[in-house]
Protein backbone atom coordinates (compact mmCIF):
# COMPACT_ATOMS: atom_id res chain seq x y z
CA UNK A 1 0.00 0.00 0.00
CA UNK A 2 1.45 3.31 -1.14
CA UNK A 3 1.63 6.04 1.41
CA UNK A 4 0.67 9.69 0.13
CA UNK A 5 2.42 12.95 1.85
CA UNK A 6 2.36 16.29 1.17
CA UNK A 7 5.35 18.12 1.73
CA UNK A 8 5.91 22.53 1.48
CA UNK A 9 8.12 23.71 -1.11
CA UNK A 10 10.91 25.83 -0.73
CA UNK A 11 9.08 27.78 -4.21
CA UNK A 12 11.37 31.16 -3.59
CA UNK A 13 15.23 31.48 -1.89
CA UNK A 14 13.20 33.51 0.69
CA UNK A 15 10.19 31.24 1.30
CA UNK A 16 10.96 28.43 4.02
CA UNK A 17 8.63 26.12 6.34
CA UNK A 18 9.07 28.72 8.93
CA UNK A 19 8.20 31.59 6.92
CA UNK A 20 4.24 30.64 6.46
CA UNK A 21 2.84 28.99 9.12
CA UNK A 22 0.20 26.98 9.06
CA UNK A 23 -2.93 27.66 11.66
CA UNK A 24 -5.77 25.18 10.41
CA UNK A 25 -6.14 22.38 8.26
CA UNK A 26 -9.52 20.67 6.77
CA UNK A 27 -8.99 18.04 5.16
CA UNK A 28 -12.18 15.76 3.77
CA UNK A 29 -12.12 13.01 1.54
CA UNK A 30 -14.71 11.90 -0.55
CA UNK A 31 -14.63 8.10 -1.67
CA UNK A 32 -16.74 7.23 -4.19
CA UNK A 33 -17.68 4.05 -6.18
CA UNK A 34 -15.70 5.01 -9.26
CA UNK A 35 -12.36 4.85 -9.91
CA UNK A 36 -11.16 7.97 -7.68
CA UNK A 37 -11.87 10.04 -4.72
CA UNK A 38 -12.42 13.53 -4.47
CA UNK A 39 -10.18 15.54 -1.59
CA UNK A 40 -10.81 18.93 -0.13
CA UNK A 41 -8.27 20.61 1.35
CA UNK A 42 -9.18 24.17 3.34
CA UNK A 43 -5.93 25.50 4.95
CA UNK A 44 -5.60 28.82 6.93
CA UNK A 45 -1.97 30.00 6.49
CA UNK A 46 -0.07 33.29 8.22
CA UNK A 47 3.00 35.43 7.17
CA UNK A 48 5.72 35.68 9.86
CA UNK A 49 8.90 37.10 10.31
CA UNK A 50 8.69 39.09 7.31
CA UNK A 51 10.61 42.95 7.53
CA UNK A 52 7.90 45.84 6.74
CA UNK A 53 7.04 46.68 3.16
CA UNK A 54 8.27 43.05 2.44
CA UNK A 55 5.08 40.19 1.35
CA UNK A 56 4.81 36.70 -0.09
CA UNK A 57 3.22 36.18 -3.05
CA UNK A 58 3.27 32.68 -3.82
CA UNK A 59 2.84 28.97 -1.66
CA UNK A 60 2.74 25.29 -2.52
CA UNK A 61 2.59 22.00 -1.97
CA UNK A 62 4.23 19.28 -3.25
CA UNK A 63 2.27 16.01 -3.63
CA UNK A 64 4.02 12.16 -4.05
CA UNK A 65 4.93 11.70 -7.55
CA UNK A 66 3.47 8.65 -7.10
CA UNK A 67 0.31 10.02 -6.66
CA UNK A 68 -2.58 10.08 -9.63
CA UNK A 69 -3.31 13.98 -9.06
CA UNK A 70 -5.83 16.00 -10.75
CA UNK A 71 -5.92 19.84 -9.43
CA UNK A 72 -9.61 20.80 -10.28
CA UNK A 73 -10.39 24.06 -8.61
CA UNK A 74 -8.04 26.27 -6.46
CA UNK A 75 -9.28 29.28 -4.22
CA UNK A 76 -7.84 31.91 -2.44
CA UNK A 77 -10.04 33.95 0.04
CA UNK A 78 -12.88 32.18 -1.56
CA UNK A 79 -12.07 33.75 -4.85
CA UNK A 80 -10.59 31.31 -7.57
CA UNK A 81 -6.82 31.88 -7.98
CA UNK A 82 -4.10 31.14 -10.24
CA UNK A 83 -2.07 28.18 -9.86
CA UNK A 84 0.47 25.98 -11.34
CA UNK A 85 0.75 22.07 -11.66
CA UNK A 86 3.88 20.49 -12.92
CA UNK A 87 5.31 17.06 -11.84
CA UNK A 88 2.96 17.35 -8.43
CA UNK A 89 4.77 20.55 -7.59
CA UNK A 90 1.22 23.04 -6.90
CA UNK A 91 2.32 26.82 -6.88
CA UNK A 92 -0.67 28.86 -5.38
CA UNK A 93 -0.61 32.60 -6.60
CA UNK A 94 -1.37 34.53 -2.78
CA UNK A 95 -1.46 37.89 -4.13
CA UNK A 96 0.41 40.48 -1.97
CA UNK A 97 0.87 38.65 1.51
CA UNK A 98 2.33 40.83 4.27
CA UNK A 99 3.98 39.90 8.15
CA UNK A 100 1.24 38.72 10.24
CA UNK A 101 -1.33 38.53 7.49
CA UNK A 102 -3.50 35.23 7.25
CA UNK A 103 -5.11 33.85 3.81
CA UNK A 104 -7.46 30.96 3.70
CA UNK A 105 -6.92 28.38 0.55
CA UNK A 106 -9.25 25.85 -0.88
CA UNK A 107 -7.82 23.21 -3.11
CA UNK A 108 -10.41 20.38 -4.85
CA UNK A 109 -8.04 17.56 -6.99
CA UNK A 110 -9.38 14.04 -7.75
CA UNK A 111 -7.31 11.26 -6.51
CA UNK A 112 -6.73 8.06 -8.28
CA UNK A 113 -7.25 5.09 -5.94
CA UNK A 114 -4.75 2.19 -5.78
CA UNK A 115 -4.52 0.68 -8.99
CA UNK A 116 -5.97 -2.77 -8.32
CA UNK A 117 -9.00 -1.03 -6.69
CA UNK A 118 -10.00 1.24 -9.59
CA UNK A 119 -12.40 -1.01 -11.35
CA UNK A 120 -13.76 -3.03 -8.68
CA UNK A 121 -17.35 -2.36 -8.37
CA UNK A 122 -17.59 -4.71 -4.73
CA UNK A 123 -14.44 -2.57 -2.79
CA UNK A 124 -12.12 0.42 -2.26
CA UNK A 125 -8.92 1.21 -0.58
CA UNK A 126 -6.63 3.99 0.25
CA UNK A 127 -4.48 5.64 2.93
CA UNK A 128 -5.40 8.83 3.54
CA UNK A 129 -2.83 11.66 5.69
CA UNK A 130 -2.04 14.43 7.59
CA UNK A 131 1.10 15.77 6.54
CA UNK A 132 4.18 16.04 9.30
CA UNK A 133 4.80 19.60 8.77
CA UNK A 134 0.63 20.74 10.08
CA UNK A 135 1.96 19.57 13.70
CA UNK A 136 0.34 22.34 15.69
CA UNK A 137 -2.27 23.48 13.84
CA UNK A 138 -5.82 22.71 14.42
CA UNK A 139 -6.66 19.84 12.13
CA UNK A 140 -10.03 18.27 10.67
CA UNK A 141 -10.28 15.47 8.93
CA UNK A 142 -13.35 13.98 7.51
CA UNK A 143 -13.97 11.09 5.48
CA UNK A 144 -17.18 10.58 3.49
CA UNK A 145 -18.63 7.01 2.23
CA UNK A 146 -20.62 5.85 -0.07
CA UNK A 147 -24.29 4.95 1.61
CA UNK A 148 -24.18 1.36 -0.07
CA UNK A 149 -20.66 0.81 1.38
CA UNK A 150 -19.61 -0.30 4.78
CA UNK A 151 -15.67 0.49 6.06
CA UNK A 152 -14.13 -2.96 7.27
CA UNK A 153 -10.72 -1.65 7.66
CA UNK A 154 -9.09 -1.25 11.39
CA UNK A 155 -9.37 2.35 12.40
CA UNK A 156 -6.90 4.03 14.62
CA UNK A 157 -7.21 7.52 14.31
CA UNK A 158 -10.45 8.32 12.71
CA UNK A 159 -14.06 7.63 14.93
CA UNK A 160 -17.21 6.96 13.14
CA UNK A 161 -20.35 9.08 13.27
CA UNK A 162 -24.28 8.16 13.01
CA UNK A 163 -24.22 9.46 9.53
CA UNK A 164 -21.68 6.74 8.33
CA UNK A 165 -18.70 9.50 7.83
CA UNK A 166 -15.21 8.84 9.84
CA UNK A 167 -13.82 12.45 11.24
CA UNK A 168 -10.81 13.69 13.77
CA UNK A 169 -9.97 17.13 15.15
CA UNK A 170 -7.47 18.17 17.54
CA UNK A 171 -4.57 19.84 17.67
CA UNK A 172 -1.88 17.97 15.64
CA UNK A 173 0.99 16.15 17.27
CA UNK A 174 1.92 13.73 14.80
CA UNK A 175 1.44 12.86 11.26
CA UNK A 176 -1.65 11.16 10.94
CA UNK A 177 -1.54 7.62 8.28
CA UNK A 178 -4.43 5.60 7.98
CA UNK A 179 -5.80 3.25 5.75
CA UNK A 180 -9.55 3.27 4.58
CA UNK A 181 -11.06 -0.23 3.14
CA UNK A 182 -14.78 0.00 2.48
CA UNK A 183 -16.89 -2.70 0.49
CA UNK A 184 -20.29 -2.92 -0.70
CA UNK A 185 -22.16 -3.61 1.53
CA UNK A 186 -24.33 -6.40 0.45
CA UNK A 187 -22.91 -8.12 -2.29
CA UNK A 188 -24.16 -11.21 -5.17
CA UNK A 189 -22.10 -13.86 -6.63
CA UNK A 190 -21.25 -16.17 -9.55
CA UNK A 191 -19.64 -18.83 -7.64
CA UNK A 192 -18.09 -22.19 -9.53
CA UNK A 193 -16.30 -24.63 -8.15
CA UNK A 194 -14.66 -27.45 -10.42
CA UNK A 195 -13.74 -30.76 -9.00
CA UNK A 196 -11.29 -32.63 -12.05
CA UNK A 197 -11.10 -36.57 -11.32
CA UNK A 198 -7.81 -38.66 -12.98
CA UNK A 199 -7.19 -41.87 -13.19
CA UNK A 200 -5.18 -44.87 -14.69
CA UNK A 201 -8.37 -46.54 -15.89
CA UNK A 202 -12.05 -46.07 -16.40
CA UNK A 203 -13.92 -44.07 -13.68
CA UNK A 204 -17.38 -45.65 -13.67
CA UNK A 205 -20.37 -45.86 -11.06
CA UNK A 206 -18.33 -43.52 -8.94
CA UNK A 207 -20.55 -41.39 -6.35
CA UNK A 208 -18.39 -38.11 -5.32
CA UNK A 209 -18.49 -36.60 -1.85
CA UNK A 210 -17.67 -33.05 -1.32
CA UNK A 211 -18.28 -29.88 1.24
CA UNK A 212 -21.61 -28.34 1.26
CA UNK A 213 -20.50 -25.39 -0.53
CA UNK A 214 -21.33 -22.01 0.02
CA UNK A 215 -23.67 -22.73 2.97
CA UNK A 216 -23.54 -20.79 5.88
CA UNK A 217 -22.02 -17.26 7.38
CA UNK A 218 -23.80 -14.59 5.55
CA UNK A 219 -24.63 -16.30 2.57
CA UNK A 220 -27.74 -16.97 1.16
CA UNK A 221 -27.21 -19.83 -1.89
CA UNK A 222 -29.64 -19.74 -5.03
CA UNK A 223 -29.88 -21.38 -7.97
CA UNK A 224 -27.36 -24.68 -7.26
CA UNK A 225 -27.17 -26.56 -9.68
CA UNK A 226 -24.30 -29.52 -10.45
CA UNK A 227 -23.06 -30.40 -13.89
CA UNK A 228 -20.78 -33.62 -14.66
CA UNK A 229 -19.03 -33.36 -17.53
CA UNK A 230 -21.33 -30.71 -18.81
CA UNK A 231 -24.25 -32.35 -18.25
CA UNK A 232 -26.60 -30.86 -14.92
CA UNK A 233 -27.40 -33.79 -12.84
CA UNK A 234 -28.98 -34.76 -9.70
CA UNK A 235 -27.27 -34.78 -6.23
CA UNK A 236 -28.21 -35.36 -2.22
CA UNK A 237 -27.24 -34.20 0.78
CA UNK A 238 -26.06 -36.46 3.01
CA UNK A 239 -24.35 -35.36 6.93
CA UNK A 240 -23.38 -31.94 5.28
CA UNK A 241 -22.07 -33.27 1.75
CA UNK A 242 -22.62 -33.09 -1.47
CA UNK A 243 -22.93 -36.61 -3.60
CA UNK A 244 -23.19 -37.20 -6.90
CA UNK A 245 -23.18 -40.55 -8.60
CA UNK A 246 -21.52 -40.79 -11.94
CA UNK A 247 -22.73 -42.59 -14.88
CA UNK A 248 -20.68 -44.33 -17.28
CA UNK A 249 -18.37 -42.51 -19.06
CA UNK A 250 -15.87 -44.81 -20.38
CA UNK A 251 -13.28 -42.32 -19.88
CA UNK A 252 -10.14 -41.58 -17.66
CA UNK A 253 -11.17 -38.00 -16.70
CA UNK A 254 -14.02 -36.72 -15.13
CA UNK A 255 -15.48 -32.96 -14.68
CA UNK A 256 -17.86 -31.73 -11.58
CA UNK A 257 -18.90 -28.26 -11.60
CA UNK A 258 -20.72 -26.56 -8.65
CA UNK A 259 -22.10 -23.39 -9.61
CA UNK A 260 -24.67 -20.76 -7.73
CA UNK A 261 -25.62 -17.74 -7.15
CA UNK A 262 -24.70 -16.78 -3.78
CA UNK A 263 -26.26 -13.44 -1.84
CA UNK A 264 -24.03 -12.00 1.30
CA UNK A 265 -23.86 -8.98 2.98
CA UNK A 266 -21.92 -6.80 5.80
CA UNK A 267 -23.66 -7.34 9.07
CA UNK A 268 -24.46 -9.18 12.28
CA UNK A 269 -22.36 -12.29 11.18
CA UNK A 270 -24.24 -15.14 11.01
CA UNK A 271 -22.47 -18.71 11.80
CA UNK A 272 -23.21 -22.26 12.67
CA UNK A 273 -20.31 -24.42 14.14
CA UNK A 274 -21.90 -27.21 12.70
CA UNK A 275 -20.69 -26.78 9.77
CA UNK A 276 -17.24 -27.16 10.69
CA UNK A 277 -14.93 -29.59 11.23
CA UNK A 278 -11.68 -28.05 12.47
CA UNK A 279 -9.61 -30.82 14.21
CA UNK A 280 -6.77 -29.55 16.37
CA UNK A 281 -3.06 -30.55 15.69
CA UNK A 282 -2.31 -31.05 19.22
CA UNK A 283 0.97 -32.45 20.43
CA UNK A 284 3.03 -32.11 23.45
CA UNK A 285 4.05 -28.33 23.73
CA UNK A 286 6.87 -26.63 25.11
CA UNK A 287 6.02 -23.36 24.45
CA UNK A 288 3.54 -21.51 27.04
CA UNK A 289 1.21 -19.81 25.03
CA UNK A 290 -0.62 -18.60 28.44
CA UNK A 291 2.60 -16.44 28.93
CA UNK A 292 2.51 -15.92 25.18
CA UNK A 293 -0.75 -13.94 25.49
CA UNK A 294 -0.09 -12.50 28.66
CA UNK A 295 3.13 -10.21 27.47
CA UNK A 296 1.18 -9.44 24.27
CA UNK A 297 -1.71 -7.97 26.36
CA UNK A 298 0.54 -5.98 28.53
CA UNK A 299 2.66 -4.87 26.00
CA UNK A 300 -0.09 -3.81 24.14
CA UNK A 301 -1.42 -0.84 25.73
CA UNK A 302 -4.50 0.28 23.40
CA UNK A 303 -8.07 0.15 24.83
CA UNK A 304 -8.93 -2.09 22.23
CA UNK A 305 -10.36 -5.72 23.10
CA UNK A 306 -8.14 -8.07 23.56
CA UNK A 307 -8.84 -10.11 20.73
CA UNK A 308 -8.31 -7.11 18.55
CA UNK A 309 -4.25 -7.30 20.24
CA UNK A 310 -3.87 -10.94 19.58
CA UNK A 311 -5.11 -10.38 15.96
CA UNK A 312 -2.97 -7.34 15.30
CA UNK A 313 0.00 -8.87 17.06
CA UNK A 314 0.10 -12.72 14.74
CA UNK A 315 -0.37 -9.84 11.38
CA UNK A 316 2.93 -8.56 12.53
CA UNK A 317 4.72 -11.33 13.83
CA UNK A 318 4.78 -13.89 10.97
CA UNK A 319 6.16 -13.47 7.71
CA UNK A 320 3.91 -14.38 4.62
CA UNK A 321 5.27 -17.37 2.78
CA UNK A 322 3.92 -18.94 -0.19
CA UNK A 323 6.76 -21.83 -0.06
CA UNK A 324 4.40 -23.31 3.28
CA UNK A 325 1.38 -23.55 1.67
CA UNK A 326 -0.43 -26.80 2.12
CA UNK A 327 2.12 -27.61 4.96
CA UNK A 328 -0.01 -28.92 8.04
CA UNK A 329 1.75 -27.99 11.04
CA UNK A 330 1.30 -27.11 14.55
CA UNK A 331 0.47 -23.95 16.21
CA UNK A 332 3.90 -24.32 17.93
CA UNK A 333 5.77 -24.81 14.69
CA UNK A 334 4.28 -22.33 13.69
CA UNK A 335 5.11 -19.87 15.98
CA UNK A 336 8.83 -21.44 16.21
CA UNK A 337 9.13 -21.28 12.66
CA UNK A 338 7.43 -17.55 12.21
CA UNK A 339 6.00 -17.93 9.14
CA UNK A 340 3.12 -18.91 6.66
CA UNK A 341 0.06 -18.77 4.78
CA UNK A 342 -3.16 -17.46 5.76
CA UNK A 343 -4.09 -21.00 6.81
CA UNK A 344 -1.38 -20.70 9.65
CA UNK A 345 -2.08 -17.22 10.89
CA UNK A 346 -5.36 -18.42 11.44
CA UNK A 347 -3.91 -21.66 13.41
CA UNK A 348 -1.97 -19.61 15.22
CA UNK A 349 -4.48 -16.82 16.72
CA UNK A 350 -7.10 -19.58 17.07
CA UNK A 351 -4.48 -21.04 19.50
CA UNK A 352 -3.63 -18.01 21.13
CA UNK A 353 -7.08 -16.92 21.67
CA UNK A 354 -8.25 -20.44 23.48
CA UNK A 355 -5.87 -18.59 26.36
CA UNK A 356 -8.51 -15.87 26.62
CA UNK A 357 -11.41 -18.56 26.86
CA UNK A 358 -12.85 -17.62 23.53
CA UNK A 359 -14.45 -19.76 21.21
CA UNK A 360 -12.92 -19.64 18.02
CA UNK A 361 -12.93 -21.30 14.61
CA UNK A 362 -11.03 -21.78 11.43
CA UNK A 363 -13.00 -20.83 8.60
CA UNK A 364 -12.70 -20.37 4.93
CA UNK A 365 -13.29 -19.96 1.33
CA UNK A 366 -12.50 -17.82 -1.02
CA UNK A 367 -11.16 -14.04 -0.91
CA UNK A 368 -10.38 -10.79 -3.33
CA UNK A 369 -6.82 -10.47 -3.06
CA UNK A 370 -5.20 -7.28 -4.13
CA UNK A 371 -2.04 -8.73 -4.20
CA UNK A 372 -3.10 -11.31 -7.23
CA UNK A 373 -5.50 -9.46 -8.50
CA UNK A 374 -7.81 -12.74 -8.32
CA UNK A 375 -9.90 -14.44 -6.10
CA UNK A 376 -7.83 -16.72 -4.09
CA UNK A 377 -8.69 -19.57 -1.73
CA UNK A 378 -8.53 -18.35 1.77
CA UNK A 379 -8.80 -18.60 5.75
CA UNK A 380 -9.81 -16.66 8.51
CA UNK A 381 -11.36 -16.56 11.51
CA UNK A 382 -14.26 -16.37 13.95
CA UNK A 383 -15.03 -15.71 17.43
CA UNK A 384 -17.74 -15.70 19.58
CA UNK A 385 -17.54 -12.57 21.93
CA UNK A 386 -20.20 -10.53 24.37
CA UNK A 387 -22.52 -12.54 22.64
CA UNK A 388 -21.77 -12.55 18.78
CA UNK A 389 -20.13 -14.31 16.33
CA UNK A 390 -17.54 -11.81 14.87
CA UNK A 391 -15.06 -12.53 11.79
CA UNK A 392 -11.82 -11.60 11.41
CA UNK A 393 -8.80 -11.68 9.21
CA UNK A 394 -5.10 -12.11 11.15
CA UNK A 395 -3.50 -12.51 7.90
CA UNK A 396 -4.92 -9.36 6.22
CA UNK A 397 -4.82 -7.61 9.71
CA UNK A 398 -8.80 -7.06 9.43
CA UNK A 399 -10.08 -7.17 12.93
CA UNK A 400 -13.05 -4.65 12.99
CA UNK A 401 -15.47 -6.90 13.21
CA UNK A 402 -16.31 -7.02 9.62
CA UNK A 403 -14.60 -8.52 6.78
CA UNK A 404 -14.86 -7.50 3.47
CA UNK A 405 -17.90 -8.76 1.33
CA UNK A 406 -15.92 -10.73 -1.12
CA UNK A 407 -14.40 -12.95 1.89
CA UNK A 408 -17.07 -15.84 0.39
CA UNK A 409 -17.68 -18.51 3.33
CA UNK A 410 -17.20 -22.25 2.09
CA UNK A 411 -17.24 -25.40 4.29
CA UNK A 412 -14.00 -26.27 4.21
CA UNK A 413 -12.02 -28.67 6.35
CA UNK A 414 -8.34 -27.26 7.74
CA UNK A 415 -6.78 -30.12 9.71
CA UNK A 416 -3.45 -31.50 9.84
CA UNK A 417 -4.23 -33.93 7.34
CA UNK A 418 -6.00 -31.79 4.48
CA UNK A 419 -6.64 -28.56 3.26
CA UNK A 420 -9.27 -26.84 1.01
CA UNK A 421 -12.68 -28.33 -0.45
CA UNK A 422 -12.68 -32.19 0.63
CA UNK A 423 -13.49 -34.14 -1.94
CA UNK A 424 -13.48 -38.20 -1.88
CA UNK A 425 -14.56 -40.79 -4.50
CA UNK A 426 -15.82 -44.33 -3.94
CA UNK A 427 -16.10 -47.02 -6.51
CA UNK A 428 -19.84 -48.77 -6.36
CA UNK A 429 -19.58 -52.85 -6.20
CA UNK A 430 -16.21 -52.50 -8.00
CA UNK A 431 -12.97 -53.89 -6.95
CA UNK A 432 -10.11 -52.26 -8.73
CA UNK A 433 -7.00 -50.56 -7.97
CA UNK A 434 -7.36 -47.48 -9.53
CA UNK A 435 -4.53 -44.59 -8.79
CA UNK A 436 -6.67 -41.27 -8.76
CA UNK A 437 -5.64 -37.62 -8.47
CA UNK A 438 -8.06 -34.41 -8.04
CA UNK A 439 -7.74 -30.71 -9.11
CA UNK A 440 -10.48 -28.62 -6.82
CA UNK A 441 -10.27 -25.08 -8.13
CA UNK A 442 -13.00 -22.30 -7.09
CA UNK A 443 -13.70 -19.07 -9.09
CA UNK A 444 -16.03 -16.38 -7.92
CA UNK A 445 -17.26 -13.49 -9.72
CA UNK A 446 -19.64 -10.28 -8.89
CA UNK A 447 -22.44 -10.17 -10.26
CA UNK A 448 -24.05 -6.44 -9.70
CA UNK A 449 -26.96 -7.37 -12.12
CA UNK A 450 -27.92 -9.58 -9.26
CA UNK A 451 -28.28 -6.39 -6.97
CA UNK A 452 -30.97 -4.79 -8.89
Amino acid sequence: MRKYFFYLANLLSFLSINSISIHRWEQIHNFSNNDHQNVQTNIEICAQDLQSGKYYTQWGLNFDQKQKIKITNVQLDDKSTNFSFDENQLLIDIGKLYNQQKAKIKINYDLKYEKSYRKLKFAKRDCISVPEYVKGAEVKLIVKIPKDFVVYSNLNFLKKNSNGSLTWNGILKNRIEEEIGICLKKASWDLNTIVSVFSDNYLNNLRLNTDLLYKGANNEVKNFAVFFNGKKVGYKIENNHIVVRSKTSNSCFQKYEFKSQVNNYCGPYKFDNSLIDNEDFCENETIDFNKVVKQILSEDKSKVPAYVKVCRWVNKFLQYDVEMAGKKISAESIFIKRKGVCEHYAILFKRLIQELKIPCYVVSGVAYSSTDVNFIPHAWNVIFWNGKWVPLDPTWNISSGVVPISHIFSKINLDRRRSGIEAKIEFKNEQKETKITMNITQRAEFNPTLLK
